[in-house]
């Protein structure tokens, strides 16, 4: 039990800090994905969200579990916008996300879906080992029990969004 609760307090101080999380359970890898998910939304830039915007919508198909993490999310500030997270988002809406995290296990399912949102300034999440599909711009994996993530260069700088150098510089791999 020790073990446990020092494993999670270095998961959730490692994570707010933007190091690699050891992560030992399923759920300390789903929040330290979360955790990663804001830290590079704060320093992704998009090319439509105005000062008038007040919202940055983060939508998600994720799981209960995922959805609970990203919902602690709702109502940060990044950039003087408002995170607010639309769950279950149905592929007709997606053109209001700023950020669309979907699990791996889903997106075969939206493949054209996903296709028609290529050159659109939306941060696609999703997990796995590598980019089956063009438009995920980031990837997240893990790595020996280690949460870690990859960067798509080249649909990222596709959807107009900018991501901090130094972002890039933490991450496990950055496809040009």
């Amino acid at each position: 039990m020790k073990k446990q609760v020092l494993l999670l307090a270095s998961a959730v101080l490692l994570s707010h800090f933007g190091a690699v999380v050891n992560a030992s359970t399923h759920d300390l890898q789903i929040e330290a994905k979360a955790r990663y998910l804001f830290d590079i939304v704060r320093f992704t830039r998009w090319p439509e969200v105005s000062a008038q915007e007040n919202r940055l919508n983060l939508c998600s198909l994720g799981s209960v579990t995922m959805n609970q993490q990203l919902n602690k999310l709702t109502d940060r500030t990044v950039r003087g916008h408002t995170v607010s997270l639309l769950e279950h988002t149905a592929p007709q809406q997606w053109h209001l996300c700023h950020i669309l995290f979907i699990p791996s296990n889903l997106l075969p399912l939206y493949q054209a879906e996903l296709a028609a949102l290529s050159g659109q300034p939306i941060l696609v999440v999703s997990e796995g080992t590598h980019f089956e599909f063009p438009t995920v711009v980031l990837m997240f994996q893990v790595d020996a029990q280690q949460v870690v993530f990859s960067v798509n260069y080249a649909q990222m700088r596709s959807a107009g969004l900018e991501i901090s150098s130094h972002v890039l510089k933490l991450a496990n791999e950055v496809l040009r």
